[in-house]
């Protein structure tokens, strides 16, 4: 893939407001904003800046190998045997239902994993199922009878059919869950399956699913390059309309519509704001308008068979730039960097971030703390987040080759807000790490 231009000169040629809802070369975006304001019915066209990405819907995986699918299964075992656990059962999880997809790459609604044995993908019906049939050849038996949600009846029938009333069963999504320690399970259904089953132990398998999501195959490297394009043209896109007096939700639409169409599936994330941290406009396209000078802060996530991965960098919208804006930006570039080239396996995630914590001291002050989070474990979207004085799960992980992660230091700009903030996904191999991102990571002030 060759890299994205994401020169000054490139990012001066983007449109303005007035463009977007006159001119010709805008009229897709134009068309997007009023079908979603409006509610009206409008033909789906490819949007701008989706055909610059070097992604489409056509030139993507339809889904994961077989052969992913059982190496999977086989990590997943190996952790099953370490716990003594006899099957694990994975219900709905409001983050991406992550360990359904991991592992049956299906959209059911419940998975009962037995240590031995086909798996189980549980249904609501066979329309739900029609997607699943197709892997009934691969060790994974599709069942589509599950009668109006009645979730309870149909697991224990599962493992009963296993000889399951006297096992170890790990539970996923039951406690222990990233940012919902008490886990998101329905209480109805675990209370009626441990009555059904009272002589069967059942514990969590959050710990155990989670370590295993965390290192990826060269399959599943494979598609993160192909989110990290997604979401290099999201910020593309961002680029091309983000001017003085351009309104918020006008961007934000074309945006999103550039990563549809780029990759077929919604972004993850989706959240910028000029003049204020990135994740402070809560994913939503806002009235605010774009004032000069303004330092665009963001959060773009594309979605790849369900796998995610961010894209961050800060740059300036028009001028008078802040004064120590080219400053701050060129050292948070630096200091990425340098990141990237200090990773290898076996080092501690925390020793990552007290080098992150020293070098924004040492240019911002003793008194300054390096906050927010700084590390997303990437993929599913429900890893561990890691920050200085902050974790979020997992606080003993340690770097591992085959680990995905985005990193996105941020440094302060004097009188300014909000930070500076560079990053995107690294990829940890035996040697070192490298990034998936291709731009190039720069200083961007539009119009300047």
């Amino acid at each position: 893939m060759q890299p994205l231009p994401f020169s000054k000169q490139e990012a001066k040629q983007g449109l303005s407001r007035r463009d977007l809802l006159q001119g010709a070369s805008a009229g897709i975006a134009a068309t997007v904003a009023a079908s979603v304001l409006s509610g009206c019915s409008q033909p789906q066209q490819t949007a701008p800046g989706a055909a610059g990405s070097g992604v489409s819907p056509a030139s993507l995986p339809k889904g994961f190998s077989r052969e992913e699918l059982e190496r999977r299964w086989q990590r997943v075992r190996e952790r099953m045997k370490q716990a003594r656990l006899d099957c694990l059962i994975t219900p709905p999880q409001a983050e991406n239902n992550a360990d359904i997809r991991f592992l049956t790459d299906t959209p059911a609604g419940w998975v009962v994993f037995p240590l031995e044995g086909n798996v189980i993908a549980l249904f609501d019906g066979e329309r739900a199922a029609e997607s699943a049939k197709a892997k009934k050849d691969w060790g994974i038996d599709v069942r589509w009878e599950v009668p109006e949600g009645r979730w309870s009846a149909a697991v224990t029938d599962c493992l009963r059919g296993l000889k399951m009333e006297q096992a170890r069963i790990g539970v996923g999504n039951l406690s222990g869950v990233l940012r919902n320690d008490e886990g998101g399970l329905s209480y109805t259904t675990f209370d009626r399956i441990r009555k059904a089953l009272p002589r069967a132990t059942v514990e969590s398998a959050c710990d155990l699913l989670m370590r295993v999501k965390l290192v990826h195959s060269e399959e599943e490297i494979a598609v993160f390059e192909k989110v990290q394009a997604v979401s290099e043209a999201g910020l593309r896109a961002l680029l091309e309309m983000a001017r003085p007096g351009a309104v918020h939700r006008d961007v934000w639409i074309h945006v999103y519509h550039t990563m549809l169409a780029a990759s077929g599936e919604p972004p993850s994330r989706l959240s910028f704001r000029a003049g204020g941290e990135g994740n402070s406009a809560l994913g939503l396209p806002l009235d605010e308008v774009m004032r000069a000078g303004a330092i665009v802060n963001q959060e773009i996530d594309g979605t790849v068979l369900g796998i995610r991965s961010q894209c961050n960098q800060s740059f300036c919208v028009g001028s008078p730039a802040p004064a120590d804006w080219p400053s701050a930006a060129r050292y948070c570039i630096d200091l990425y960097n340098s990141m990237v080239e200090w990773i290898a396996p076996g080092k501690s995630f925390q020793d990552l971030l007290e080098l992150y914590r020293q070098k924004v001291q040492e240019r911002a002050g003793q008194n300054v703390r390096a906050g927010g989070v700084m590390v997303h474990t990437g993929g599913w979207g429900d890893g561990p987040r890691l920050g200085v004085g902050r974790t979020e799960g997992l606080d003993d992980l340690r770097i591992e080759a085959g680990m995905i992660f985005t990193m996105k230091p941020s440094v302060p700009i004097q009188d300014t807000t909000p930070t500076a903030q560079f990053g995107d996904a690294v990829v940890v191999t035996e040697k070192g790490a490298r990034r998936l991102g291709k731009r190039k990571l720069e200083v961007i002030t539009l119009g300047a």
